[in-house]
């Protein structure tokens, strides 16, 4: 053990020679005598570097309790001491012990955002980056509108000063890291335009543009992906051809990794297995030789990939092998896989007319959809309070905020959006929830509206319907999206003047809708479902490669309810069983749940 009574360089030169030869523990120990014998007239170096090396033995035992205490006290020293306040090496060692520190994510931001709002005379590099760890902080912790703040604010930074070496790289990496906000709120026209504004941004060290940029061109091509528009993701993926020489060997690998998987999501929807294959093939050789980090994951996503071109080709079992592995993969890695995979079980197991596996399966979707947007929900309270001290800060700070909103005008009505959208961020909240192809509204409504509505909503009968095009995918295949798309446009037609004015009609996904109707008796629910029946077969539009009719029909489920408080996710997972019995029965019909089922 060392000895006690000596003064605080003793401790400390004790405890970095202790870290040097890898005796951890002693050298916590001396640190902990180091910082215990400070005084005010104690020299700033040690102070600081004092919670700085026994945070590094900490992390190399393993060992997380103390780590956002020593950040906090080292930032204390940091801040009385003009020498050190804007020291960008210590700024980053900080950083990195609390993004290592996943368990005190919050504390971490409200650490870090204290130094940020309260410390005097930072430089503006600092500001800059302290902003982007803040943002990222947040983005881990799911408070997507704090994040969304931070980065305009590290932008507008940028944009109005003059004295940030590297200005481009920042804006660069913030308008990703926006960009990659609006994707996983699954914005996706939104996540494009800012990988656009990402990748138009110059950068002189062509490395690091190439590391940079690629890995927007990635995302971006995935947004087009989701999107449905798969010959632009293939087309967009050709920007990668300009940096991909430039990477390191090691990204160079991850990023053709990565690309290749996309190409092969491109071409099983355009039903090119063979191509598909290859290209999976391609990221299966590069993966079994990637030693080396760039991009994590990978093959997680070549896996999903593989799924997919194991459902298209009608391989059930094999997908569903993958699936489950996948399943497990995220579960133990908490990669929050289990939405998308949940989905796509059910497709499988409704093509092999499995109803208790579809059941199943449909109950585990609908219960992570409601778990995910529970998540969500924390972002809804937080962006509230936040947006409203920012609007305050608006009053007290004019000359700062007036600039701010003539430079990115936008912004401010689009963080308020982001309160009651929750998932959107940057469209008007109009926009946002509604779908831009049918003007119906879309998925993101269903919540809004339901926490809207409630009161008024409370007890009075309830009827959900889920409505489905039969057949769609041949009649997608042999007439072409173009047509597809306006067989979509004219169902949902129907059932917007199917219903009245007050009730609620959403695309729900591809040919999928669902109406939600309060204040009417079952019977009529069934007029209604007639009623529609009626109109789409006055239509008569041709599809003579469906199997049970030479003109477009669809299926229905109907759950008939009083409404208790009940999630909107298990009221449409009733309503989508009934869905099953009625494709089982032999679609161009409705069935109603019923408990049986």
């Amino acid at each position: 053990m060392s000895e006690e009574g000596q003064d605080v360089p003793y401790y400390f030169i004790k405890g970095y020679l202790d870290y040097q030869d890898a005796e951890y523990e002693m050298a916590i120990e001396n640190f902990k005598l180091a910082a215990k014998s400070m005084t005010d007239t104690d020299d700033s170096f040690l102070k600081i570097y004092t919670y700085i090396f026994w945070n590094y033995a900490l992390e190399e035992m393993g060992e997380t309790e103390d780590l956002i205490q020593n950040s906090k006290m080292a930032l204390t020293y940091m801040a009385q001491d003009k020498a050190y306040k804007n020291d960008m090496f210590l700024h980053r060692e900080i950083a990195a012990f609390l993004f290592n520190n996943a368990a005190h994510i919050g504390e971490s931001t409200e650490l870090l955002t204290d130094y940020l709002n309260n410390t005097r005379g930072l430089s503006n590099k600092v500001k800059v980056q302290l902003n982007g760890n803040i943002g990222q902080l947040y983005s881990l912790n799911e408070r997507y509108s704090e994040a969304l703040m931070h980065y305009f604010d590290g932008i507008y930074i940028i944009d109005t000063t003059s004295d940030i070496p590297d200005d481009n790289y920042y804006k660069c990496k913030f308008l990703t890291c926006i960009g990659d906000i609006n994707f996983m709120l699954e914005e996706y026209e939104n996540a494009i335009s800012y990988y656009k504004d990402a990748i138009k941004v110059t950068l002189d060290d062509k490395n690091r543009e190439a590391s940079d940029k690629s890995l927007s061109v990635i995302n971006g091509a995935h947004a087009y992906i989701k999107l449905g528009q798969y010959e632009k993701a293939i087309v967009w993926l050709q920007q990668l051809d300009e940096w991909i020489p430039n990477l390191e060997a090691y990204a160079r690998d991850d990023i053709e990794i990565l690309k290749n998987d996309i190409l092969a999501k491109a071409e099983i929807h355009n039903e090119q297995f063979e191509k598909a294959e290859e290209y999976l093939e391609n990221a299966a050789a590069l993966l079994e030789n990637d030693d080396e980090e760039f991009s994590s994951k990978k093959d997680v996503y070549a896996n999903l990939t593989y799924a997919e071109l194991y459902m298209a080709q009608t391989r059930y079992e094999e997908a569903l092998s993958l699936y489950e592995q996948l399943l497990s993969q995220s579960a133990e890695e908490e990669l929050g896989l289990e939405e998308v995979i949940y989905q796509q079980m059910c497709k499988i197991y409704q093509e092999r007319n499995d109803f208790e596996n579809y059941k199943k399966y449909s109950t585990l979707y609908s219960d992570q959809i409601i778990k995910n947007n529970k998540n969500f929900s924390k972002t809804y309270v937080s962006s509230i309070r936040e947006v409203y001290q920012y609007q305050l800060l608006a009053k007290k700070e004019g000359q700062y905020q007036v600039a701010l909103l003539v430079n990115i005008t936008v912004i401010l009505g689009l963080l308020v959006i982001v309160v009651w959208t929750v998932r959107s961020g940057m469209k008007s909240r109009k926009m946002s929830f509604t779908d831009s192809m049918t003007g119906l509204f879309n998925r993101k409504y269903l919540t809004y509206y339901l926490e809207k509505n409630r009161k008024k909503l409370w007890e009075k009968p309830t009827s959900v319907f889920i409505i489905d095009i039969d057949y769609f995918k041949k009649y997608n295949d042999h007439y072409g999206h173009v047509q597809g798309d306006s067989a979509i446009n004219e169902v949902a037609d129907i059932l917007r003047n199917s219903v009245r004015k007050n009730d609620t009609v959403i695309r729900y996904g591809g040919e999928e809708m669902v109406m939600f109707i309060s204040g009417i008796r079952p019977d009529a629910a069934l007029r209604t479902a007639d009623e529609i029946q009626k109109k789409l077969s006055e239509k008569s539009i041709e599809h003579k490669y469906s199997d049970i009719s030479d003109k477009l029909t669809v299926s229905m489920g109907i759950y008939n309810t009083e409404y208790a408080g009940q999630d909107i996710y298990s009221l449409i997972d009733k309503a989508d069983i009934a869905l099953y019995r009625a494709k089982e029965k032999g679609r161009n019909r409705y069935e109603v749940y019923t408990e049986e089922y």
